[in-house]
């Protein structure tokens, strides 16, 4: 028997499902359950406006820090002047600080000097007036320590290269960018005033102004002014003070205007990717920078007005490489035009939204200043003068090595050190990995090809542990504070699940949205779709207000349609003619269809993207056809349809004008491009995910056979729909389930609190090799599966293999829950005494009952469909009982043999079996002939004496509980009383 272990990876949760199968049967479903946890960041991860839960300590904590700091320095200068005799001496008090002492002493002595100067004209300045005095006029002792005393107070601004490009890499780059330039905007207008009033300093300037008419303070400074006007004050005032010597200055000035230096933080860069033992490269790289034009180049995809999308020629990948070195990126627009293409051609990136190509980010920075100087360098040189910059500690450590060893002006240097900002972070692969495979790269491979081409493994091997070691000491990086909580969470439930059963021999995994996009890319998700929710509920009122349907009672099907008739402004595709008008596209006997551009069957695409309206006859003329394979026989036919889909309206027109014109290799390589690109998810969670769970085999491939495996969430997302399993959790249960429903039935809102989908995904994962091992069948059209008959024929299949007394398997069933964190955390610390909350863990198939509803039925045509409820009573893994009332499922009851009941563990190796089929059967035109519904899943029962299934034992005699007054089918949970 084989394990394979199906685990849903998000935020907030860890779900899983253990499966046996031997050989390419599917046995059963072990066991599932959800560790539910508090998120490693806090705010709306779905919106994109999350935090690390560190960053307001962190804030908080680095403003105690300089504060601190401030004080400290404070004291030290304070301590010094007293010595040499500058400031009066302060005797400690009990009870009192430091601080307010020294405080104290400062204010006497203002109180004292104004009283002095009373006669002066800028004595409301005192501390400025004594500044300015000082370059002239010698000074008493403490005044001069006063003066001292107060440019430690106000030391301006001095730049941290390397703080601010960490900050440039967390945020918004241009917003850094920006504020750097408003604070040297501020100082140059502060320097061109001292100028025009002739002033010296910047303490003389400041004593001319009167704070009624100018504010002093909330003007940007430079620390060169202070350190410019404290060399001219000591060097007036040194002939009057014998204290100040050159070794005392050399004190006074370390305590003035000594910065600490940025801690280096490269000894905590991760590994490359692809080569162990090397440190990845800086995003600042040019190496990096044109890798990624390269790699971007290499799979863009040129589509024309009747042609299939097509790679760039060689000539064409190097005019635009040319162009985006340059550039810190091209518009579509700016991409078409360089290559001289019409207007009404396009690239295939922007079906996903994209508007832009990404260029060198940090060579269009030099060539913007350097001109044709940049250009002229050598490859090497660039390389070596970026380092340069990105090393850096201060702007004047940076201007001064411009000038000196690059022989550039000071108008140039200063430009770059004030404009250039290099982006923090480092990319997933090396220095050495990028040059390696770049040659190919820049011949048009792919970055898997030219991967193969310089040999460099396409698995990685690592040492095998027994079990997950600390993610601290498993050597994979993770800095993302989501990331890093989600796989500490998910060390814990997989070592539990090998202690109990075994180390499984597969892992597939899938990771949620909120971890596998940045923060920005979640932001943008969530403002595109706000404006589609927008649309959707204009539309629905469209429908209730023309055609008179109650709003709880327009379906989604009837807001797609509306969406799409919107879309193609009532005109069908294919023929030209006219839809009707918008009331034709509803109701049972509607001429209008919803019509897959790629067919469903062979794309498994669902999505807006590859949806039309036609009309029901040409939908049938085109059959399982794209559009090209079914009119492109016909040139004049074929040109009225491209015409009529260019007219559409809307962000998705342009991609579905090129969906209808791939021709049969375009569509094997999209399909192709499917393939691998949802069942080899390459985002960054994901891959550190599978790097860390392949610690407990050696390497993600080992033998030749896959132990890791990634698909992307669109995939589980496309086999909830085929299988009808996206009403798994009842509408009966929203209360429990915490979705809500508005009063004129607009708005349901997804709960996340209820994990109990992360179970049923795991399920869906786990059985992903279904698909994956029928993708070497060369008949299929796509993942070789083959077309083996329509959905409904698997459902005889069911139904001949169960037989209608299945329902007699089901009685009283008593299965220990998983705990609120899936596993009872005893199994993981067994010293724990830790009691947690029970959470029913579901799985997709595991349910006490699978309804399979004939059409017949599903019309209302039929006896009501059988009403069950099962009896179950939730505990904990070992047994403790749950502090609340438990829940109970009684008995099922068949009221007639039309509605066989499968048991889950029979149902589960069925479907499993003919995962293929069902994959591949379903389409939107069969739901009016089958309807499969789960309800009320629950966990497998025990595991018997031997291993299998226990036998339920009946449930004669118990009292049966009246249905919920809202249920009308299906089983119901209630309370035991």
């Amino acid at each position: 028997m084989a394990l394979v272990l199906g685990l849903d990876i998000g935020a907030r949760s860890v779900g899983w499902a253990l499966l046996e199968k031997q050989g390419d049967e599917w046995k059963r479903i072990v066991r599932a359950g959800v560790r539910v946890f508090e998120a490693g960041t806090e705010g709306d991860i779905e919106s994109g406006r999350d935090k690390s839960r560190g960053a307001t300590r962190r804030i908080k904590r680095l403003a105690r820090r300089q504060i601190r700091r401030r004080r400290q320095r404070a004291r030290a200068l304070y301590r010094a002047l007293a010595e040499a005799g500058l400031l009066p001496g302060i005797s400690p008090q009990p009870g009192s600080p430091m601080s307010l002492l020294i405080q104290q002493q400062i204010n006497a002595l203002d109180a004292q000097f104004r009283a002095r100067y009373a006669a002066e004209t800028g004595v409301h300045q005192l501390p400025y007036l004594l500044r300015a005095r000082a370059l002239d006029h010698p000074l008493e002792p403490f005044e001069l320590g006063r003066v001292i005393y107060h440019l430690g107070q106000r030391r301006g601004f001095r730049s941290n290269r390397k703080a601010e490009s960490r900050k440039a890499g967390a945020g918004d780059e241009s917003k850094a960018n920006e504020d750097r330039g408003k604070v040297y905007e501020g100082i140059d207008s502060l320097r061109t005033a001292m100028q025009q009033a002739g002033a010296r300093t910047l303490g003389e300037y400041f004593s001319r102004l009167n704070p009624a008419e100018k504010r002093i303070r909330g003007r940007y400074t430079h620390r060169s002014m202070y350190e410019q006007e404290f060399d001219a004050i000591w060097t007036a005032q040194k002939a009057h003070h014998p204290a100040l010597t050159r070794e005392f200055k050399d004190r006074i000035s370390d305590i003035l205007f000594r910065q600490r230096p940025l801690q280096d933080k490269e000894e905590f860069v991760g590994e490359c990717s692809w080569l162990p033992g090397e440190k990845r490269a800086p995003v600042w790289s040019l190496e990096f920078q044109r890798y990624r034009i390269w790699a971007t180049l290499n799979h863009l995809r040129i589509t024309g007005n009747r042609s299939a999308p097509r790679p760039l020629s060689p000539e064409e990948r190097a005019l635009l490489f040319t162009s985006l070195d340059a550039a810190e990126k091209l518009t579509i627009a700016q991409a078409k035009k360089a290559l001289g293409l019409r207007r009404t051609a396009g690239f295939t990136l922007e079906e996903g939204g994209e508007n832009h190509l990404p260029g060198n980010k940090v060579g269009a920075k030099f060539h913007a200043i350097l001109g044709n100087r940049w250009t002229s360098l050598p490859p090497e040189k660039q390389n070596e003068l970026v380092t340069v910059v990105a090393r850096a500690s201060t702007d004047e450590e940076l201007e001064e090595a411009l000038q000196r060893d690059w022989g550039l002006d000071g108008e140039m240097s200063r430009r770059i050190v004030r404009e250039i900002v290099l982006p923090s972070g480092y990319a997933l692969l090396s220095l050495r990995a990028i040059r390696e495979v770049m040659p190919f790269l820049q011949q048009g491979y792919s970055v898997q090809e030219a991967r193969q081409k310089a040999g460099i493994p396409l698995e990685r091997q690592v040492p095998v542990h027994p079990l997950l070691p600390p993610l601290a000491d498993s050597g994979v990086a993770v800095f993302n504070p989501a990331v890093k909580r989600t796989l500490t969470e998910l060390r814990k439930v997989v070592n539990a699940i090998i202690r109990h059963y075994g180390k499984p021999d597969e892992i597939h995994i899938e990771t949620a949205r909120e971890l596998r996009k940045s923060r920005e890319e979640r932001a943008e998700d969530s403002k595109r779709m706000r404006g589609r929710e927008r649309e959707r509920e204009a539309v629905r009122d469209q429908i209730h207000k023309e055609i008179g349907i109650p709003l709880d009672q327009i379906s989604r099907e009837d807001v797609l349609k509306g969406l799409l008739y919107r879309e193609c402004e009532g005109m069908c595709p294919y023929c030209g003619q006219s839809l009707g008008g918008f009331a034709s596209l509803f109701g049972g006997n509607s001429p209008v269809q919803i019509e897959h551009i790629i067919p469903f069957s062979r794309s498994l695409d669902n999505s807006f993207v590859n949806l039309t309206l036609a009309h029901v006859s040409d939908n049938a003329e085109k059959g399982n056809r794209t559009p090209w394979e079914a009119y492109g026989h016909d040139p004049g036919k074929w040109e009225q349809i491209l015409q009529r889909v260019g007219a559409f309206k809307g962000s998705y027109a342009k991609a579905k004008l090129n969906r209808f014109k791939m021709d049969e290799q375009a569509v094997a390589d999209l399909l192709q491009q499917f393939s691998s690109r949802h069942l080899n998810d390459t985002r960054a969670a994901a891959v550190a995910a599978a790097r860390y769970l392949a610690l407990l085999y050696g390497g993600e491939t080992v033998d030749g056979k896959r132990k890791i495996l990634k698909p992307t969430g669109q995939v589980t997302a496309y086999l909830r729909e085929v299988w009808g399993l996206n009403g798994l959790i009842p509408s009966i249960h929203r209360e429990a389930a915490g979705a809500e429903e508005s009063d004129d039935g607009r708005t349901i809102r997804k709960s996340r609190d209820d994990h109990r989908h992360h179970a049923m995904v795991d399920e869906l994962a786990g059985l992903l090799n279904v698909v994956d091992q029928a993708r070497d069948d060369a008949a299929g059209a796509l993942f070789g599966i083959e077309m083996q008959g329509e959905l409904v024929q698997v459902v005889e299949q069911v139904l001949a293999k169960v037989g209608d007394d299945a329902a007699a398997e089901f009685g009283r069933t008593e299965a220990p829950a998983i705990g609120r964190h899936g596993m009872n955390d005893r199994e993981e610390h067994p010293q724990s005494d830790q009691q947690l909350e029970p959470v029913p863990a579901l799985g997709w198939i595991h349910g006490q009952a699978l309804a399979l509803r004939r059409n017949n039925a599903i019309q209302g045509r039929a006896d009501e469909p059988r009403k069950a409820e099962v009896h179950h009573e939730l505990q904990h893994a070992h047994g403790h009982r749950n502090q609340q009332q438990p829940l109970v499922v009684q008995g099922i009851r068949q009221e007639s043999s039309e509605w066989p009941v499968v048991s889950a563990h029979a149902a589960g190796r069925i479907i499993a079996q003919n995962g293929a089929k069902v994959c591949r059967g379903s389409a939107v035109g069969q739901t009016s002939k089958l309807q499969l519904a789960i309800r009320s899943v629950t966990l497998v029962p025990p595991a018997g004496p031997e291993g299998d299934l226990a036998k339920p034992v009946a449930a004669a005699g118990q009292e049966e509980l009246p249905l919920h007054p809202r249920q009308e089918q299906g089983l119901e949970v209630k309370e035991m009383r």
